[in-house]
């Protein structure tokens, strides 16, 4: 096993040895059940006996990072099913805009201790949008753009992706589809684009999820987005075939799993991931609780809290992101320190000053304010977001954080709101999403 370990050395690429068919659709998955062990693996096994290959062919799975939760069971036995069949199977961690995963938290992650027999030989390398490593595909010209984008971006955009996808036969995404802030729901496509993906589209992308809104995007399997990076899709289905693993989650553990092309395994699993993944409220509240899982260990992933949250936050209330552990903002993303936290309007109301900001850093920066207004030099937010973090208070006033101890919540007693019935309790938040109930019409067609 090579964990991380860079680049596997490029070696003379060989294309597939078969006529790609259609993949057919191969999955099951249930809202009250967890999947059990023999389902997985016939689902497994099932679906790589139909890969359009044959051995000795080299197979790159796509998984997420630590920022996701995810079954390594599931690439336990893709790796046993591989190696019944004669396949090298290696990993590809799609970072997208966060940092590479250590050796010692991929281990961790696919728990590779106890499976040291199938991981044995397995490279896994974390993705990196180093020119040096990325390929070109081809361009989506200005008028795609402007059609798919609902006219929001005019710009033709670059479509490069990691280069080790072309030292492959086939491409696996392995991947979980939760509620997502900038595609509507996660998996799929996205794990190339922004997955593994260079940073045009990555910074295209997530600034039309900011341009549209969280509003209209999260919880909806058909968006602007999706269409983007599922066009850009296209380009590398010209080059090798590509097949996906669609993981249905929620805390309790997996309860779906579904094997198809891209497209039809994501529309499946978002349709079972909204069902489980959609906490539906009565009312609106004052205040939000949000807990933060260890796995965001800075603001760039930890806003997911806010992202999850914000529509079920009454005008001028006040989402408490209450994490502990945290101690950065966006290492990886300087920008957001230099602009703060701000909505849309008060960027595009000052664009000659923002022009040149990185867009990624940009959407982050909407998407954890949320929405706003911008008039006379003034920025009202609809609802304050309050830090209980180890950043300062100081550090908070300065990117327009409001501050608060974080040893001044329990989750246990409450406190310090106890049971006040305009404060919601969100534990382990970030992948559920909490929507109101008088909404619902909107989304009953929005995962078909």
């Amino acid at each position: 096993m090579s964990l991380r370990g860079g680049y596997p050395p490029r070696e003379q690429n060989h294309m597939p040895s078969v006529t790609v068919p259609e993949t057919r659709l191969i999955g099951k998955g249930n809202r009250n059940e967890l999947l059990d062990g023999a389902s997985l693996r016939e689902i497994v096994r099932s679906a790589v006996e139909e890969w359009p290959v044959r051995a000795p062919s080299r197979v790159l799975g796509i998984i997420p990072d630590k920022t996701r939760t995810f079954s390594p069971a599931v690439v336990h036995e893709v790796l046993a099913a591989c190696r019944d069949r004669g396949f090298q199977l290696d990993f590809l961690i799609a970072t997208g805009t966060h940092a590479a995963m250590t050796d010692a938290e991929s281990a961790y992650f696919l728990k590779t201790e106890g499976h040291e027999d199938l991981f044995r030989g397995a490279a896994i390398a974390s993705h990196s949008t180093d020119p040096d490593h990325l390929l070109n595909l081809g361009t989506l010209e200005a008028g795609v753009v402007r059609e798919l984008s609902q006219g929001l971006l005019t710009d033709p955009i670059p479509v490069r992706v990691n280069r080790l996808t072309l030292e492959y036969d086939l491409l696996v995404v392995i991947g979980p589809v939760f509620p997502h802030e900038v595609i509507g729901m996660s998996g799929g496509w996205k794990y190339f684009f922004p997955g593994i993906s260079g940073a045009e589209l990555i910074d295209h992308s997530h600034w039309l999820g900011a341009l549209l809104g969280i509003s209209r995007i999260i919880g909806r399997a058909e968006t602007p987005i999706r269409q983007l990076v599922e066009t850009a899709g296209q380009m590398v289905l010209a080059e090798r075939p590509v097949t996906c693993f669609s993981l249905v989650l929620s805390p309790r553990g997996l309860h779906g799993l579904y094997h198809g092309d891209p497209v039809a395994s994501h529309r499946a699993a978002a349709r079972l991931s909204h069902d489980i993944n959609v906490v539906w409220t009565d009312r609106l509240y004052k205040r939000i609780v949000a807990q933060c899982p260890a796995k965001y260990d800075e603001l760039w992933t930890g806003g997911k809290l806010a992202y999850k949250t914000q529509e079920v936050v009454d005008m001028g209330g006040q989402i408490v992101l209450h994490a502990p552990h945290l101690d950065l903002i966006a290492p990886q993303h300087p920008d957001v320190e230099k602009i703060g936290y701000h909505c849309l309007h008060y960027f595009l109301g000052q664009w000659d000053r923002f022009k040149n900001i990185e867009r990624s850093s940009l959407a982050h920066s909407t998407h954890v304010s949320g929405p706003g207004v911008y008039d006379n030099g003034v920025e009202t937010l609809n609802a304050r977001r309050v830090l209980a973090s180890k950043v300062g208070p100081e550090h908070c006033q300065s990117i327009n954080l409001d501050y608060m101890p974080p040893d001044s919540i329990d989750f246990g007693t409450r406190k310090p709101f106890g049971d006040d019935p305009d404060t919601l309790w969100v534990p382990q938040a970030g992948e559920q999403l909490y929507l109101p109930a008088g909404r619902r019409h909107e989304f009953e067609h929005s995962t078909t």
